[in-house]
């Protein structure tokens, strides 16, 4: 299985670079946790180009592209074509897609669909990248990167507005891909016991295919348990910040997929001013402050746990503060600058600094 690496790296040039162009699947979390940010302290004109556009009105001359994590047929034989007019050529990449495929737990339609955007494409275009950036050191050190971008999440994705809808039970939520199918199964047992010991509890789980199945089974808890299709980011971001949680579960079960995986979840409970219950791991360890919520994944404790968060108001405000803290934290340690490109981002610094 092919893995990113940035074989054309030694010929690059930042002098050339006259604009950048961002190719991306639609409106994604990856764009906008750690790009999007980033992108807004370039200096040059910078295009954001979706992977279903044409790319006939695209000067390569003097641009600098990023790939963030796919590329189609037409974004390779575009680079292809004008890949001596480039002035670079960069994978924005915030999982280990490889492991994914051989060994994730999604369904073999999505496993298949990522070995044609995300695998494939790097056959051809693994000799012509100037700049690999994974998302997490674990990562990098699999891929064996020397460059890593962290997350550095726009304010209006972690910042809670207010008001926040009223309800009139407690809302316990899990939101997940089908990428989290153990997960998942991890879960069920767990809130079914929780909402028989708290009766005013509501759930809310995101789910789809064999993990939406799993809940399904819970039809015993009454109109308690609500399963949300899966949606568009842009449409999730709005609602997830419009109707706000108490409480987050967030399980993260060890393996070689979730352990390079990034802390990016936080953001999420913290733009819905919530409560976390997070899996001690790798991942939620790295960014995590004192009174936030780290669990084992032993499901005794995981319902101990909850139930004496719903149970206890002031012990949720503790903990939605702490993941506002930890975001903060997540933020402070990320670097501004996306690697390759500091001059154009310091170009930028320099013109805000002398006005």
């Amino acid at each position: 299985m092919p893995k990113p690496r940035a074989g054309g790296r030694a010929g690059f040039d930042p002098t050339r670079i006259r604009r950048i162009v961002a190719f991306r699947k639609g409106p994604n979390p990856t764009f906008t946790y750690y790009l999007e940010e980033r992108l807004k302290r370039i200096s040059v004109p910078v295009e954001i180009i979706d992977l279903q556009a044409s790319t006939a009105p695209l000067d390569p001359v003097g641009s600098y592209v990023i790939l963030c994590r796919y590329a189609l047929p037409r974004q390779i034989w575009w680079l292809l074509k004008h890949r001596r007019q480039l002035a670079g050529l960069a994978l924005m990449i915030d999982d280990d897609i490889a492991a994914t495929v051989t060994e994730g737990q999604g369904k073999f339609g999505y496993r298949l669909y990522l070995l044609g955007i995300a695998i494939a494409p790097l056959l051809i275009l693994n000799r012509f990248f100037t700049h690999i950036w994974p998302a997490t050191g674990m990562l990098a050190d699999r891929l064996g990167i020397p460059d890593v971008v962290a997350p550095l999440p726009p304010p209006e994705t972690w910042r809670v507005p207010t008001p926040k809808t009223s309800r009139t039970a407690l809302k316990m939520i899990y939101h997940a891909t089908g990428a989290h199918d153990l997960e998942h199964q991890f879960l069920v047992p767990i809130v079914a016991r929780v909402l028989e010991q708290c009766p005013d509890v509501r759930f809310e789980v995101v789910a789809s295919g064999n993990s939406a199945r799993l809940w399904k089974d819970l039809d015993n808890l009454g109109n308690r348990v609500e399963l949300i299709p899966e949606s568009r980011w842009p449409d999730y971001l709005r609602r997830t910040a419009e109707e706000g949680a108490d409480l987050v579960l967030v399980p993260l079960l060890p393996g070689r997929v979730n352990d390079v995986r990034s802390d990016t979840k936080r953001v999420d409970v913290a733009r819905m001013g919530a409560a976390a219950v997070f899996s001690r791991s790798l991942a939620y360890e790295r960014c995590t402050v004192p009174e936030e919520i780290l669990v084992d994944d032993d499901p005794e404790r995981w319902v101990e746990r909850i139930v004496r968060l719903l149970k206890d108001e002031t012990e949720r405000q503790v903990s939605a503060e702490a993941v506002q803290a930890s975001v903060v934290r997540m933020m402070e340690r990320a670097s501004p600058f996306l690697p390759g490109l500091e001059q154009c981002m310091q170009a930028l610094d320099e013109r805000v600094g002398r006005v």
